[in-house]
């Protein structure tokens, strides 16, 4: 979007454009201005070691080895930095204030996730017919770093200003074993390599969903303010401000409340079987059947209160959408 209209030298305002963070003040008069900027990070470090065997004649058959191992760190960093000041006007032009928010300077994550994988191959030639077979095991977890933000220092804010936080690093209860076996198979039916058959099997795991991480830490909170801005002056003053609200959502959750550390990969099984044919040089045609089959799926399932304990809600739990029960005020409100 646009920028906002910059207002006059005098009034000593900046405008609310992105990436005005930190001690600067920020006022509008909309709802859509930017608030804050945001650096992401999401880097990833691979290695790898591969090694590769010809042997031939071995048990009546010619074979190429292929093994080796990966290790994979990737990393998701987020630092969003908020302006320390909000000022939001009813009316600009008439300078009458609406509301004050002050905000906490950062809302942080850090989390990494690794790989680890070892992997085995033979493809193996029988004259007409060629067999791959391969294994692969992949081992995936993750965890989050401890995270700093200072706290916010609004001279008119007074106790009411958010203190700093350190939340603690977390470590994931979710770790992914993952096994992977593949076969292929392929026939020249003509013994020419100009008609050739093809069936393959293979079972695909999925990378590490970073949302095991992403969302265990909370370092995000602001507070705000009825503001009258009385003598004109837009700058707040305590005796211009009422009926505080604060929302510090600071937090560092325990993932076993939140995942089971039962979960596994989700994995696709996939089976495809095809013939193709060189008509004439350069040029072929063929088809191919494919099946594949998700399993291993997730979801996220909310939890409904009964007393002190949570369960899994029923169908009784849920209204249809549109229709509110009397006790809570029904339909219109």
């Amino acid at each position: 979007p646009p920028p906002p209209p910059s207002f006059q030298a005098e009034d000593g305002i900046r405008d609310c454009l992105r990436g005005l963070v930190g001690s600067e003040m920020c006022i509008r008069d909309s709802s859509n201005t930017y608030r804050y900027g945001s650096d992401y990070g999401r880097d990833q470090y691979f290695g790898q070691a591969l090694g590769i065997l010809f042997a031939e004649d071995l048990l009546g058959a010619n074979h190429e080895f292929k093994f080796g191992t990966e290790f994979k760190h990737s990393f998701g960093a987020r630092d969003r930095q908020y302006v320390s000041e909000y000022l939001y006007f009813r009316d600009i032009d008439a300078r009458t204030g609406y509301r004050a928010y002050i905000y906490r300077p950062n809302s942080n994550y850090d989390y990494r996730i690794n790989r680890f994988g070892l992997f085995a191959q033979d493809t193996v030639s029988l004259g007409r017919l060629t067999v791959l077979a391969s294994l692969r095991y992949d081992r995936q977890w993750g965890y989050t770093n401890e995270v700093s933000v200072a706290g916010s220092d609004v001279s008119w804010a007074g106790e009411y200003n958010l203190p700093a936080v350190t939340a603690d690093a977390v470590k994931g209860n979710v770790t992914w074993n993952t096994f992977s076996p593949r076969l292929g198979l392929i026939y020249d039916i003509t013994g020419d390599g100009r008609t050739v058959a093809k069936v393959n099997f293979g079972i695909y795991g999925d990378r590490y969903d970073p949302g095991f991480l992403s969302g265990l830490v909370s370092t995000y909170g602001y507070v705000y303010w009825n503001w009258d801005n009385a003598n004109g002056d837009m700058a707040v003053q305590p005796d211009e401000i009422s009926r505080p609200r604060v929302y510090d959502s600071f937090s560092v959750l325990d993932p076993e409340q939140l995942f089971d550390s039962d979960l596994r990969s989700p994995k696709v099984l996939e089976i495809t079987a095809g013939v193709d044919r060189e008509l004439f040089r350069d040029f072929s045609v063929g088809g191919t059947f494919i099946y594949r089959h998700s399993y291993d799926d997730y979801w996220t399932i909310n939890y409904a209160e009964q007393g002190d304990d949570l369960i899994i809600p029923t169908s009784d739990d849920y209204i249809q959408a549109g229709n509110i029960p009397a006790e809570y005020g029904g339909w219109p409100y």
